[in-house]
């Protein structure tokens, strides 16, 4: 019986890629193994190389603020398209087999290709041929204010005090902050700080949400979270606050958006069997969504703009 193929990961995580070796190729020698392994007549050597190519001369257009984003995004379609040409036994190189799922990244791949190879033949992706049938992608709605307030008042239930306010804090930033969570959070080089938002004489808590835009509130639901998390992490709001990461670094662990993802995960299902026994019918409804939950079911953008 034939063994049916599974997906494996190309590409090392951006901290460890290094553009225009020169050393042999491929270098990681677990990649080169599973390679050997595909169809020859996907020409997965040839294709990969030139994948490679294509990453070196892209990268040249990504800007200096989120380098890691943008390799993380690029490389996500260029896996899919090469596993889709190993298990087909298709090469990505013959215009014949143009991946229909990953047509923007199989647009900008081929255009390199044709070009680094100096080949007269019209790039097929980049108009939409007449049999192309696009999946139409799934709404997937995102929580009610009340289910998420729901959630958040059932959270301590099924984790610790302190993982509790993390994910609290974790929540209500994906919710109303008006910027990109990774641009809240950073990352474990670069970790977002506590002294990004600023509170008003007011009591208003406030974030820079671009420098069209300027300083603006946030929501008074957040106001009253971050007031909570300052005082659990022993930090006087009245005061300026310090330059330290959001989200502190333990003994334990470090929390970042993957971190937090799996605490989600953990929990989620219980939480799902507590709303579905709930005896408000908008919490028990919504049980199901609560199963799946992760950050995209609470973070809703555009944020609104709340009242000066």
């Amino acid at each position: 019986m034939t063994r049916p193929f599974i997906p494996f990961p190309i590409f090392p995580p951006y901290v460890y890629w290094r553009p225009n070796q020169l050393r042999s190729f491929p270098t990681n020698l677990a990649v080169a193994d599973r390679l050997a392994q595909i169809d020859p007549a996907a020409h997965p050597f040839i294709n990969l190389w030139y994948v490679d190519r294509y990453m070196n001369w892209i990268a040249h257009n990504w800007g200096a603020e989120n380098p890691h984003c943008q390799y993380h995004s690029c490389i996500m379609g260029l896996e899919k398209m090469l596993n889709w040409s190993f298990a087909h036994g298709l090469s990505l190189v013959d215009e014949k087999n143009v991946w229909k799922r990953e047509i923007r990244c199989a647009t900008q791949f081929l255009d390199f290709y044709l070009k680094d190879t100096s080949a007269s033949r019209e790039n097929v992706a980049a108009q939409p041929l007449a049999d192309l049938a696009f999946k139409q992608p799934k709404a997937i709605g995102f929580l009610t204010d009340a289910e998420l307030e729901w959630v958040l008042k059932s959270l301590p239930n099924f984790i610790g005090v302190h993982e509790f306010r993390i994910i609290e804090m974790y929540l209500i930033m994906a919710r109303y902050s008006g910027r990109r969570l990774w641009s809240v959070m950073g990352n474990a080089r670069s970790p977002g700080l506590l002294d990004q938002f600023n509170r008003r004489s007011d009591g208003r808590w406030v974030e820079l949400r671009s420098a069209k835009d300027g300083w603006l509130p946030l929501s008074p639901h957040f106001d009253e979270v971050f007031g909570r998390y300052l005082r659990y992490l022993n930090i006087d709001p009245l005061h300026p606050l310090p330059s330290i990461p959001i989200f502190p670094k333990d003994d334990r662990s470090s929390y970042y958006p993957k971190a937090l993802g799996r605490i989600l995960v953990s929990i989620r299902d219980a939480l799902a069997d507590s709303a579905a026994g709930s005896d408000d019918p908008e919490i028990s409804s919504a049980s199901e969504k609560i199963r799946g939950l992760t950050v995209m079911l609470v973070s809703r953008k555009p944020v609104p703009v709340y009242s000066r």
